[in-house]
């Protein structure tokens, strides 16, 4: 498995950031798909901040919380990630 080049990161974000917030769905694809790559380089704080601003708008998107509790994880906030499941299982 090769590592992505640091510039094939920064395209992305780039690309994710071309797409005007009131297109929707494609917007929060873009607004995931940024927060991902942030986390990918392991721009743990930033990726967080992201996927908690798009998990205020819709608490219910399984996809955002397994991110999101994915990033938590990789960035060792444990007990966060855990809390983060349980309360979205509960």
């Amino acid at each position: 498995f090769e590592k992505p080049a640091r510039g094939e990161y920064e395209h992305a974000k780039a690309e994710y950031a071309k797409i005007p917030p009131n297109v929707k769905p494609w917007a929060k694809r873009a607004r995931i798909g940024f927060a991902s790559t942030l986390a990918r380089q392991r721009r743990f704080d930033e990726a967080i901040d992201a996927l908690r601003a798009i998990l205020t708008e819709d608490p219910s998107d399984a996809e955002v919380v397994a991110l999101l509790s994915r990033t938590l994880t990789k960035a060792k906030q444990f007990d966060r990630a855990e809390a983060l499941c349980r309360s979205y299982l509960a």
